[in-house]
C-alpha cells in the first residue's frame, strides 16, 4: 500500500506541474492573444501559490514517507486553486469546470473510500459557489461567445481523454503485474507446501534409517569374517561399506542441520572436490572433469545444506542424462563472478525436447524432485536456477548465488 501510496504521489506531483504550466499558459494566452479584459493578479497569485507547495513537496518526496493525508492536503489544494481560478473566469459557465472531477478520479482506485468521498464532496461544493458566486467573463468584441465555449470544452475533453486514458492504462499495467506477482507466489507457495511435506517425511526416514544401517554396516563385517579370501567380495563389500557411510554421514548432516548446528567455512575449491568425492562413492561410474576450481584461489563460504544438496541433485542429472548417450562424464565449472558464485554442471546427453519442469522427471525410475529441490534450495538463498541447450549436444545447468547468502569471503 505504501508503495502504491508514493506512486500516486509522485503522478499527482508531476500532473500538478503540468497543470501549473497549461495554466500560466492559458492566462498569457488570455491576455496577449485574445486582449482579455480579467483581473489577473488573483490569478497569477493562485498558480505561484500552487508551484511554492509543489516545489516543497518535490523536495520532501525522497525525504519523508508517502501518506494518505499529504496526498489528500495537496488534492484540496488543487480543488481550492481550481476554484479560485474558475471564480474569477466565469464559474461554472466555464468550460473547464468539469476539471472537477479528474483528481477523483485518479485518486480513486488508491485512496481509502472515505478520502475519495471527502473529495467528492468537496468538488461538488466548489461547483455549487461556482453556480451562484463568480465573476462573468468579459465579453469580447468581434468574437464568438459560444464558438470559444465550444473551443474551450474541446479542450477541456483532449485534456481530460489524454490524463484518463494514460491513467487507465498504467492502472491495467499494475493489475498485471499484481497478477504475475500473485501467480508466482502461488507456485512458490505450492512448492513450499511440497517441500515441507518432504522435509517431514525426510525426518521420519533419517530417524527410522539408522537402525537398517547399522544392521546393513554389522552384516558386512561379519562377511568379511567369514570369507577372508574372497578378492572379489571384499571389493564389493568395501563399496557397499562406503556407501552405507555415505549414507550415515548424509542422515547425520541432516540432524546437525535440523538443530541449527554452525558448519565449518571451507575453501570452495576443498568444498566441491570432497562434495564429489563422497558423490562418486554413490556413482562411481562417473567422470567429473572441473574447470576454473584452482582460479578460486582462497575463496571460502560456508557450506550450506541445501546449497550441497542442490549441486548434487544436478550432478545426478547430468550423469543420467550422459549415460542415455552412451557416456559417463560430466563437466563442473566454477567461476566468481563480482563476489558471487556461479556453478555450471554440463551433460552430454540427448538434452530436453521442450522446457524442463520442476517436479517432473523423464527417467523411468526418477521421482521428478531433482530440477524441484534444486531449484526451490536456490531460491531460499536468493540465487537462481537456469538450464540451456548446448550446441554440440547435452544441457548446461548454470547456478548462481549470491555472495551474500553463502557468506562468501577471500582469506587471502
Amino acid at each position: 500500500m505504501r508503495d502504491a501510496l508514493a506512486e500516486l504521489e509522485t503522478t499527482l506531483a508531476w500532473l500538478r506541474w503540468c497543470a501549473i504550466a497549461a495554466q500560466a499558459v492559458t492566462l498569457l494566452s488570455a491576455r496577449y492573444v485574445l486582449h482579455m479584459h480579467l483581473d489577473y493578479a488573483p490569478l497569477w497569485s493562485a498558480v505561484a501559490v500552487l508551484a511554492l507547495f509543489n516545489a516543497v513537496l518535490f523536495r520532501r518526496l525522497p525525504q519523508a514517507a508517502a501518506g494518505d493525508g499529504r496526498i489528500m492536503l495537496g488534492l484540496a489544494l488543487d480543488l481550492g486553486v481550481l476554484a479560485w481560478l474558475l471564480y474569477w473566469t466565469g464559474g461554472a459557465a466555464n468550460p473547464f469546470v468539469s476539471l472537477f472531477l479528474l483528481p477523483i478520479a485518479l485518486t480513486a482506485t488508491v485512496l481509502p473510500a472515505s478520502r475519495v468521498i471527502v473529495l467528492a464532496v468537496l468538488a461538488a461544493v466548489a461547483y455549487g459557489v461556482l453556480m451562484v458566486h463568480a465573476k462573468p467573463l468579459p465579453s469580447l468584441p468581434g468574437a464568438n461567445a459560444m464558438s470559444l465555449h465550444l473551443m474551450g470544452m474541446w479542450v477541456n475533453f483532449l485534456l481530460s481523454l489524454v490524463l484518463l486514458t494514460a491513467f487507465a492504462l498504467r492502472l491495467a499495467a499494475r493489475v498485471a503485474a499484481q497478477r504475475r506477482t500473485l501467480a508466482a507466489m502461488r507456485e512458490r507457495d505450492a512448492r513450499e507446501r511440497t517441500l515441507l511435506s518432504l522435509a517431514v517425511q525426510a525426518a521420519g526416514t533419517a530417524h527410522e534409517i539408522n537402525t537398517p544401517l547399522a544392521t546393513m554396516a554389522t552384516l558386512v563385517d561379519e562377511l568379511r569374517q567369514v570369507r577372508p579370501d574372497d578378492r572379489t567380495l571384499a571389493e564389493d563389500l568395501t563399496l557397499l561399506a562406503q556407501q552405507i557411510e555415505h549414507c550415515r554421514r548424509s542422515v547425520q548432516a541432516l540432524g546437525a542441520s535440523a538443530r541449527g548446528e554452525p558448519a565449518e567455512r571451507l575453501a570452495v575449491a576443498s568444498w566441491l572436490r570432497q562434495l564429489v568425492s563422497r558423490w562418486k562413492i554413490v556413482r562411481p561410474q562417473a567422470r567429473v572433469r572441473f574447470a576454473g576450481i584452482e582460479e578460486l584461489g582462497d575463496l571460502s563460504l560456508l557450506p550450506d545444506i541445501s546449497l550441497s544438496q542442490a549441486v548434487l541433485n544436478l550432478l545426478d542429472n547430468a550423469l543420467d542424462a550422459s549415460l542415455q548417450s552412451g557416456r559417463e562424464d560430466i563437466e563442473l565449472r566454477v567461476d566468481s563472478r563480482a563476489g558471487d558464485l556461479e556453478l555450471r554442471v554440463r551433460d552430454h546427453g540427448p538434452g530436453f525436447s521442450g522446457a524442463p519442469t520442476p517436479g517432473a522427471s523423464g527417467k523411468p525410475a526418477g521421482l521428478g524432485l531433482g530440477l524441484l529441490l534444486s531449484n526451490t534450495s536456490l531460491e531460499s538463498l536468493g540465487g537462481s536456477l537456469q538450464l540451456w541447450p548446448v550446441p554440440d549436444g547435452g544441457t548446461e545447468a548454470v547456478l548462481h548465488v549470491p555472495r551474500s547468502a553463502l557468506s562468501l569471503r577471500d582469506t587471502a
